[in-house]
């Protein structure tokens, strides 16, 4: 007589209960034994009946997290498990404790499954794909395309705007996930092709001008080349100090010398600007800067007061200041 079956790491465990030698031991029947592990969506659902206390949602959310890892067909089923856990723990500890618990994975067992996707470097390309198919409509792109169809059929049967279906459909391409379309292949190669140097650009610290002028490329194709790459997580967005800093490389000296001719000058920001050898809005922007860091006074608020110039690693002087 077998036991009931338990789907355990997607191997069927059920077992034979026998006796050898006096004694009743429990071993697997090889009449029943699989060869090779269920799908994990399979698993879910097996696991889910009888139980209680997992709502609906949850369980839509874990198998569209499970649809999505059992679609990356390069990766063996350790690997597909180690990401599906490490998708639970980033939805959150009750998906979490929900998606180990259908799988019958113990809790340290889930935990070093969740570190190692973190730590393994070849984790980071599959955790890109996995971030990019989690969000709306793009598992069901994918799907379609894979079926046959092109992007005006998925854009109709998803019910979504053309346009948004190309875009995604083009963001899969970059992550390997759908071949192109015989009919566009040339331009969808070429449109990679070019993905791929402005990457390595990117890494650089080039500017979108900058690249373009490297590659001959119109700036605006270069600009959403970047933008589809930050979609799918191959680089990330600058943030604004990024920008300034490349744009103004010398705006930190600026700054430092409008404040020093605004403290020590009775110079108009016209004069300082041609000083600096900038431009008066730039010299302005400074200046506006440091009043509101309370570097410097506001023009025409003159009680004396001190102010200290320098910094802590020099030796600070302080001086008095009237009307500026």
């Amino acid at each position: 007589m077998t036991e009931k079956p338990i789907i355990l790491g997607g191997m069927d465990q059920r077992k034979l209960n026998v006796v050898v030698e006096g004694r009743r031991l429990f071993v697997p029947d090889p009449r029943l034994a699989v060869s090779t592990p269920l799908p994990i969506t399979e698993i879910l659902a097996v696991n889910l009946q009888g139980r209680e206390g997992i709502s609906e949602e949850i369980f839509e959310s874990l198998q569209r997290s499970a649809t999505i890892v059992e679609g990356m067909e390069d990766l063996g089923y350790e690997d597909k498990l180690r990401l599906f856990l490490y998708g639970a723990w980033e939805e959150g500890p009750v998906d979490l404790i929900h998606a180990r618990t259908l799988l019958n994975v113990r809790e340290s067992r889930a935990i070093e499954y969740i570190h190692q996707a973190i730590e393994d470097k070849r984790f980071k390309y599959q955790i890109l794909r996995y971030n990019y198919l989690i969000k709306p409509n793009a598992l069901e792109v994918r799907d379609l395309r894979r079926q046959g169809l092109r992007n005006p059929g998925v854009a109709s049967r998803l019910d979504i705007p053309l346009q948004e279906a190309r875009r995604i459909a083009q963001d899969l391409l970059l992550l390997e996930e759908i071949e192109p379309d015989p009919a566009g292949i040339k331009q969808n190669e070429r449109f990679k092709l070019l993905c791929d140097s402005v990457e390595y650009y990117d890494e650089q610290k080039l500017t979108v001008k900058e690249i373009a002028e490297l590659l001959g490329e119109n700036p605006l194709t270069v600009g959403y080349a970047r933008k589809r790459l930050i979609a799918v997580g191959r680089i990330a967005r600058r943030s604004m100090a990024e920008v300034a800093k490349k744009r103004f490389p010398d705006a930190a000296k600026n700054r430092k010398k409008v404040e020093l001719f605004r403290l020590t000058t009775s110079l108009t920001i016209k004069q300082i600007a041609e000083k600096i050898h900038a431009t008066e809005g730039i010299a302005q922007h400074n200046a506006r800067y440091l009043v509101r860091k309370e570097r410097i006074p506001r023009k025409g608020k003159g009680n004396p007061r001190k102010i200290k110039i320098g910094n802590s690693s020099g030796n600070p002087r302080e001086i008095m200041l009237g009307e500026s």
